[in-house]
């Protein structure tokens, strides 16, 4: 009887009156726990619903008093620090990716993420007390979790990559040409005129211009001038 005793302490007496008049009148054989809680209009499905939407308001109004980083608070001289989140409701936060999750909720995402960690929240005791075996059973995968997790809190100092600074070469400044260098320029460049002059004649030859005259060779008007 002290099972049923705790397991119905949180209805009221005339819950408990009620469901032992219903289970009376309507039940053949002694009643469950689960069967009193149904006739006292208690249902375990509902009071599971209730539970879960209770730890889903705590764990939104700590969000917003503490914030993600848990940073302390002070009230007259005194730090005050977080407290610690019960082991149930932080069950249910890492299935949603704990208080960084939960601070990213958004309209499209929250019945998703509300489903979810009421879902957690109601296997939370299923879990703990699963621990044991699950820890014997899945030794390894507990250490290499273990070790991940060591290795993300630590701090190494990242050194930039030096990349070689190229050498910048100073161009010289041209010097003005002599007469010797200027005549060389020029036979170079009327050598070239001459070797040009017989295909750019044959190509323009006879097209006219905007005033209707020919084109002249402007290569042979260069050098006449030069003469």
């Amino acid at each position: 009887m002290a099972i049923y005793s705790e397991s119905l302490s949180d209805l009221s007496d005339d819950q408990i009156r009620q469901s032992v008049g219903r289970a009376i009148r309507e039940l053949k054989f002694f009643p469950r726990v689960a069967e009193l809680r149904d006739l006292a209009g208690v249902a375990a499905k509902d009071t599971r619903n209730v539970e879960a939407e209770a730890a889903w308001k705590w764990a939104n109004d700590y969000l917003r008093k503490w914030g993600v980083d848990l940073m302390p608070l002070y009230s007259n001289g005194k730090r005050i620090e977080a407290p610690a989140i019960p082991p149930r409701i932080a069950y249910a936060l890492r299935r949603i990716g704990d208080l960084r999750g939960l601070n990213q909720v958004t309209a499209e995402s929250r019945p998703f993420m509300f489903r979810d960690f009421c879902e957690a929240f109601t296997l939370a005791p299923i879990a703990d007390s699963l621990k044991p075996q699950l820890t014997a059973a899945f030794p390894i995968a507990e250490g290499q979790v273990k070790q991940l997790s060591d290795g993300t809190n630590e701090r190494r100092e990242v050194k930039p990559a030096t990349a070689p600074v190229p050498t910048v070469r100073s161009k010289p400044f041209s010097q003005p040409l002599t007469d010797a260098q200027r005549r060389e320029r020029y036979e170079m460049l009327r050598q070239q005129a001459a070797y040009l002059r017989p295909a750019q004649a044959r190509h323009i030859e006879g097209m006219p211009n905007q005033s209707g005259e020919s084109h002249s060779d402007p290569l042979g008007t260069l050098e006449q001038e030069r003469a």
